[in-house]
């Protein structure tokens, strides 16, 4: 004799949502490492001083 399992409408809902947060989640966290990746160099800061301006 076999077993009837049953999983109301609430419990799958549920399963969806959290299923839907972590692919956010990794989807965000994915995003974020491929855009520092791409991002423009920061520019560098000038080692010599400015040269006096001629008036």
């Amino acid at each position: 004799m076999g077993y009837v399992v049953m999983i109301s409408l609430p419990a799958i809902l549920l399963c969806l949502m959290i299923m839907a947060l972590i692919c956010y989640l990794i989807g965000r966290a994915w995003g974020r490492r491929r855009a520092q990746y791409y991002q423009p160099p920061e520019p560098t800061l000038r080692s010599h001083p400015r040269p006096p301006e001629v008036t």
